[in-house]
C-alpha cells in the first residue's frame, strides 16, 4: 500500500500528467514497480498491504486527470483509467506543482515542501491506513528508492 503511494508520489512529482504516458503506456510503470518490488526498503515490506488508490491531478489547462491502482500485497493488479470507487488512499496535486518539483534539484526536498505547503495532498480513509502512511511519508531512504527503480 505504501509502496503503490510512493510510486505514486514520485511518477507525479518527476513527470508532468500530460507527459506521464507520452511514449510509454501506464502499463510499462506498473509493470516496472512490480518487477521491482522485492527490492523494497524493508520498511515498507512490514507495510505493504492491500489498497485502492486515487490519484487526481489539477492540469494546468483546467482539467482534471484521474487514475486509480488497486493493490494486493503491495503489487499493483489493476489500474483503472477515470478514477477508482471507494478509494482507501486519495494524491491530490496540480500540474505546476508536479513540474515544479522534477525541476528541482532535491525532488525528495521539494515533494516534503510542497506536501507541507498542501500542494500535495495524500489522504486515507482509515486509521490503519493513516498511521502507515505517516511512518512511510516520513522516510526519506522510501523515496530516494522509487526515484532509483523509476527515473535511474
Amino acid at each position: 500500500m505504501r509502496y503503490v503511494l510512493c510510486l505514486l508520489a514520485c511518477l507525479l512529482l518527476l513527470c508532468t500528467a500530460d507527459a506521464l504516458f507520452e511514449n510509454t503506456s501506464p502499463q510499462m510503470y506498473i509493470d516496472r514497480y512490480n518487477s521491482n518490488i522485492d527490492q523494497a526498503p524493508q520498511m515498507l515490506g512490514e507495510l505493504l498491504g492491500s489498497e485502492r488508490v486515487e490519484i487526481n491531478i489539477l492540469l494546468n489547462n483546467g482539467t482534471l486527470y484521474m487514475f486509480g491502482l488497486e493493490t494486493f500485497k503491495g503489487r499493483i493488479v489493476a489500474s483503472y483509467p477515470g478514477g477508482i470507487e471507494d478509494p482507501t488512499i486519495t494524491i491530490e496535486t496540480s500540474e505546476s506543482t508536479i513540474q515544479r518539483v522534477a525541476s528541482s534539484s532535491d525532488p525528495v526536498a521539494a515533494f516534503k515542501d510542497a506536501r507541507d505547503r498542501g500542494e500535495v495532498k495524500i489522504e486515507a480513509t482509515r486509521l490503519t491506513t493513516r498511521l502507515k502512511l505517516a511512518l512511510v511519508l516520513a522516510s526519506a531512504d522510501v523515496f530516494k528508492y522509487f526515484l532509483g527503480v523509476f527515473f535511474a
